[in-house]
């Protein structure tokens, strides 16, 4: 059986997570595991740039100003409607024109659950079809979400 993972073990593999997918939520969860945990350990140094930026985003839209590089400078300051609008960006969860990072996650994880799957069927092509299935893709790109999801679990 199994061991569970440790403490460690799960930041690692958070880490790991994020530097291939550059989705903010995976140093969120190592943030909030750390400080839920019963001794919290200092938040890994990997989180610190992610928490930092959102911070200094937050602080900006406090003082009514719009934290994004490029945007014009407003003739007066940000409304706290405007600002409201805004915090979602400035935790870097969404983006102009592309998948939220919640709806990002959701999706690693069913392509990691996929190639888990996949594996523990013997690599079946039976298997890769009922992926292809559910994905409502083809075998080709079912294949290419299971490679995806082996490199998001390789150690």
């Amino acid at each position: 059986m199994p061991a569970i993972e440790g403490r460690e073990e799960t930041l690692d593999r958070l880490r790991r997570w994020y530097e291939r997918t550059a989705n903010p939520l995976y140093a969120w969860e190592a943030v909030a595991r750390c400080l839920h945990a019963d001794n919290p350990p200092a938040i890994p140094d990997w989180c610190l740039p992610c928490v930092r930026d959102a911070a200094s985003n937050l602080l900006e839209l406090s003082r009514g100003r719009d934290f994004r590089p490029g945007s014009p400078p407003s003739q007066g300051k940000l409304s706290t409607d405007q600002a409201m609008k805004l915090v979602a960006s400035a935790l870097s969860l969404s983006k102009q024109g592309q998948k939220n990072a919640f709806a990002k996650m959701r999706g690693d994880r069913q392509t990691m659950t996929d190639f888990n799957t996949y594996w523990f069927y013997d690599e079946s092509a039976a298997v890769l079809d009922r992926i292809a299935v559910i994905r409502n893709v083809t075998r080709d790109r079912a294949r290419r979400v299971v490679t995806k999801g082996k490199k998001l679990l390789a150690r």
